[in-house]
């Protein structure tokens, strides 16, 4: 389950929310306000999905349930996590990151000149980009679009509502400003994203025109058909939005 301080479900035997039996319970959120319901996933609650700042160990305080166990379409399973499942997540986010990370210094190898050393870079990117999906299959972490389409929802919306704004709230009070911005603006990104993936999730499978999406290469802001002249985030007049394609 997913646990949000906007629209929170709470799990015992039965939702209070939604009143559906713990294998049918569903996950409630808010999104600009409009609250939904979704049938729940996979989701393994020690990695601090109760909405919560911290995990206590041993039991989350919001399910009771102990430190390793998952939960799969609302029922628990009393399954600790075997060492490999840890070792292949742990894997699995280290590879992400240093995907990300050498694509930075490839971008920097450019700027300086060093054009070897940016095609060493982007090849090494490239292969850790092979490991991760790698391991994101061995955790069975892809599932069909639909389902990837309610996960998104939730990473998103989990993001802009209870993750980011105590980071804004932190770099703000230590007087760190280029951090408190960065943190802004991936909040105020994380919202359209969970805004047009839940468009796309209620539009899934009916006939529709195809359009493509633009992202702003200073703050990540994205747009569906046409860029705006000015981001509506970080405020800069023709900041050269990316087209995805």
């Amino acid at each position: 389950m997913f646990f949000w301080r906007i629209g929170r479900c709470r799990f015992s035997r039965r939702c209070q929310a939604s009143g559906q039996n713990s294998h049918e319970v569903a996950e409630v959120f808010s999104i600009a306000g409009i609250s939904r319901q979704w049938k729940t996933f996979f989701t393994p609650c020690p990695l601090r999905l109760c909405g919560e700042k911290t995990l206590p160990t041993g039991a989350c305080h919001v399910e009771g349930t102990e430190a390793g166990s998952v939960l799969v379409f609302g029922e628990r399973k009393d399954k600790k996590m075997s060492k490999t499942e840890e070792f292949l997540k742990a894997a699995f986010a280290g590879e992400s990151q240093t995907n990300r990370r050498y694509l930075a210094f490839a971008a920097k190898a450019d700027e300086e000149g060093f054009f070897q050393a940016a095609q060493l870079f982007r090849a090494t990117a490239e292969a850790e980009t092979v490991h991760a999906h790698n391991y994101l299959k061995a955790l069975q972490g892809v599932r069909g679009t639909r389902e990837n389409l309610l996960e998104a929802i939730s990473v998103e919306s989990r993001a802009f509502t209870s993750l980011i704004p105590e980071m804004v709230d932190t770099a703000r009070v230590e007087g760190n400003k280029e951090a408190e911005d960065f943190f802004r603006y991936a909040m105020e990104s994380e919202r359209i994203h969970a805004q047009l993936f839940q468009k796309l999730a209620d539009a899934l499978g009916s006939s529709g025109e195809s359009y493509f999406y633009y992202v702003c290469p200073v703050c990540g802001h994205t747009a569906e058909k046409t860029p705006p002249s000015t981001c509506p985030i970080c405020g800069i007049k023709d900041p050269g939005y990316k087209k995805i394609e």
